[in-house]
């Protein structure tokens, strides 16, 4: 029952990010010419897994980059920072070098430099992801052999 709950919960969060990708000012482009994304962390701020919602009108691409991120050059408001800089909800520019591995989410290979904003950080999809707990949580007694959940 953990396990379908749990499955059921990354289902209809991986649902939710192609509403997390919001408007505004990603943070300026390095100098270099790697190809780059620029997108919301939507979750893993805080362990260095992070889950991303490209934020350049590609509805729904979810990217996740997590290993190697301690080695990876991170940049906040332009200064020099570590991957414990970064938060929930910051708008980010990730550099690679231009491959992306084609799984779910997809995964954007040999990752060079993070940029991010504190200013940008508007953590939507946190809240939204933190009211299904809440709402999972105030009975589970409802949750039980439950097969499909619809949210309007």
């Amino acid at each position: 029952m953990k396990r379908l709950t749990g499955l059921l919960g990354l289902t209809l969060a991986l649902s939710l990010l192609s509403a997390c990708g919001h408007a505004g000012a990603a943070p300026s482009p390095d100098s270099s010419s790697s190809p780059a994304l620029d997108c919301v962390i939507v979750d893993g701020a805080e362990d260095g897994s992070l889950l991303l919602a490209e934020t350049d009108g590609s509805a729904g691409a979810v990217f996740r980059v997590g290993a190697g991120v301690e080695t990876v050059s991170v940049t906040v408001d332009g200064n020099a920072a570590s991957w414990q800089d970064l938060r929930d909800g910051m708008r980010i520019r990730v550099t690679f070098d231009g491959s992306i591995m084609e799984t779910y989410p997809a995964q954007p290979s040999g990752v060079t430099a993070i940029a991010g904003e504190t200013a940008s950080i508007d953590d939507r999809c946190g809240l939204y992801l933190q009211v299904l707990e809440d709402l999972w949580a105030a009975d589970p007694g409802l949750n039980d052999g439950i097969t499909e959940l619809g949210v309007d």
